[in-house]
């Protein structure tokens, strides 16, 4: 019950899965709910809205001095399958800044994705994971996540176009234009790696004990609150 799997189109194959609600959103969130004034800034100035984020992201230390994110904004999946679970930022001080949180939030994505890395590697170890989607362009994230999970990490050509190119490649085994998937290697050649930092990797390391603790402490909380929204419709 902890993860889930789907039956691959390869039949000698199955695809074990885990999943969170909110990776990419909580960034979205973060970005649309604070960052209005970098967004000026990059419109007046003709700018990179991102490469802005990533310049304030980058001047905050790793750990965030001291500041952890739980992503949970919309519940959460694998394999806490908690629908009362919401999202906290847990050692905020005075001198905490945007950049810290920011930082923080990538990191608590970084941080939950470990949790369910962890329960895969249970079946089979990884030494290397592939990365795609929208948000690995970002250099810095790569390098957290990379951080976080102790692990190189490659990068293929292809990133946000990713799931496309392998619905089409699917459906070109299908008709039989391909004789199997390993075309996909093929098609989206790995072009990059990230690294960890050894340095981080330790620090990590503790913030990693400290994000699941934070979490098990809060499930009553969260499960009282899940409580006053389901009686009090009005304030959700």
């Amino acid at each position: 019950m902890r993860t889930f799997n789907w039956i691959h189109l390869d039949p000698k194959l199955y695809t074990p899965c885990g999943t969170m609600q909110t990776a990419g959103m909580s960034y979205a969130w973060y970005r649309d709910a604070f960052c209005q004034l970098e967004r000026k800034i990059a419109h007046e100035e003709q700018k990179d809205f991102y490469m802005l984020l990533e310049q304030g992201i980058s001047s905050s230390p790793p750990g965030a001095n001291g500041l952890l994110y739980l992503p949970y904004l919309l519940g959460e999946r694998s394999p806490r399958w908690n629908v009362d679970a919401r999202a906290a930022f847990i050692g905020i001080g005075i001198s905490t800044s945007k950049e810290d949180m920011l930082r923080s939030v990538l990191e608590g994505v970084g941080y939950n994705l470990r949790v369910i890395l962890e329960l895969l590697e249970q079946i089979q170890p990884v030494k290397t994971i592939t990365m795609i989607g929208g948000g690995v362009k970002s250099m810095v994230w790569r390098q957290i996540l990379s951080d976080i999970y102790g692990k190189k990490l490659e990068f293929p050509q292809y990133l946000e176009e990713a799931t496309s190119m392998g619905a089409a490649i699917c459906a070109g085994v299908g008709i039989g234009i391909f004789a199997d998937y390993s075309v996909a290697e093929k098609w989206n050649m790995v072009q990059s790696y990230q690294i960890p930092k050894q340095q981080n990797v330790q620090l990590y390391e503790e913030l990693y004990r400290v994000f699941n603790k934070s979490y098990e402490s809060l499930k009553d909380v969260f499960g009282e609150l899940g409580t006053f929204r389901r009686n009090n419709t009005n304030n959700q």
